[in-house]
C-alpha cells in the first residue's frame, strides 16, 4: 500500500527526524509541492526538482516517477549508488563544501537542552544581519535567504558582509516539535580561522532556542569539512546520519 505524507512524516519523525529534515519541512509546510512513490521502508520523495531516494528496494518505484528533463538534485544512501549510477548521468556536487561528483552530508541535531551554552568564543561585532548588510562577495544564496526575512546572525566589516549564519527553515506548527534548519553557514575567505562562524553560530542558536523556542535544530554538513564538523560538536550537535547527494540529469 503506497504511503501517505501523513505516514511519512511518522516515519521520518520516528526514523531520524535530522536525516529527513528537509523531507519532513517540505510535507509539513508545501505538501502540495511534494509526491511520494513507494512504502514506508522503499520510497522515493519528491519536492519540485529534488529527489530523496531511500531503501534497499526504492528503485522498485523508479517508472513511477517524473524524469524531469533539466538539471535535478538527488539524495541518497551509498546503497543505491549503483542504481542511481545507471538511472543517472552528468554527476556534480551540490554544495561547494565538496570536489568531484558527490557531496557527503552528515546530518546532524541539536535538542534545545544540549546547546553548549558554556562555549567560550568572542563574540564582539556578531549581529543580526538583514537584506540591507548584503554584498556581492557573498553567495548569491545567502542573499536569496535573507529577502525571506530569515533569522541570521554574522558579522560586517568595512560596509562588507564577511561572515553568517542563516536558519531559512522553520517550522512552529503542531504537528511535530518545533523545529529549525540552519544552512548556508559562510564565512569570507580572507576572514576565516577567527571564530566567526562559530559566534554567528552561537548567537543564531541562541535565538532560536531562547526567544523563537525551538525544540530541535538541524543542518547538513559536507563530511569532508571537519573544522565545520568540530564547531558544530563544539556548540553540542551530533551526527546521526548521511546522505550522499548530487545534482544530475535523468538518463
Amino acid at each position: 500500500m503506497p504511503i501517505s505524507k501523513k505516514a511519512l512524516i511518522e516515519f521520518a519523525l520516528q526514523t531520524n527526524p535530522a536525516k529527513f529534515c528537509f523531507v519532513i519541512y517540505d510535507l509539513l509546510t508545501m505538501p502540495e509541492k511534494c509526491d511520494i512513490f513507494g512504502e514506508k521502508s522503499n520510497f522515493i520523495f519528491k519536492f519540485l526538482e529534488h529527489y530523496v531516494f531511500y531503501g534497499s528496494n526504492c528503485f522498485n518505484y523508479f517508472k513511477d516517477i517524473p524524469h524531469e528533463e533539466g538539471l535535478v538534485r538527488i539524495d541518497f544512501d551509498k546503497e543505491n549508488l549503483s542504481n542511481i549510477q545507471k538511472h543517472f548521468q552528468g554527476f556534480r556536487i551540490t554544495d561547494k563544501s565538496g570536489e568531484g561528483q558527490y557531496n557527503y552530508f552528515l546530518n546532524m541535531f541539536c535538542i534545545n537542552s544540549q546547546f553548549r551554552r558554556d562555549f567560550k568564543i568572542k563574540n564582539e561585532g556578531i549581529r543580526e544581519i538583514t537584506l540591507k548588510d548584503w554584498t556581492d562577495n557573498a553567495p548569491i544564496d545567502v542573499k536569496n535567504f535573507l529577502e525571506q526575512s530569515v533569522t541570521c546572525f554574522g558579522s560586517v566589516q568595512d560596509n562588507k558582509l564577511i561572515s553568517c549564519a542563516p536558519s531559512p527553515d522553520l517550522y512552529l506548527g503542531n504537528e511535530a516539535q518545533k523545529f529549525a534548519i540552519i544552512r548556508g553557514v559562510w564565512t569570507d575567505p580572507q576572514h576565516r580561522r577567527k571564530g566567526l562562524a562559530s559566534a554567528s553560530m552561537k548567537k543564531l542558536c541562541l535565538k532560536l532556542i531562547d526567544e523563537i523556542k525551538v525544540e530541535n535544530i538541524y543542518l547538513f554538513v559536507e563530511e569532508r569539512n571537519p573544522t565545520a564538523i568540530n564547531i558544530y560538536k563544539k556548540l553540542g550537535f551530533q551526527a546521526t546520519g548521511k546522505w550522499w547527494s548530487s545534482q544530475c540529469y535523468f538518463r
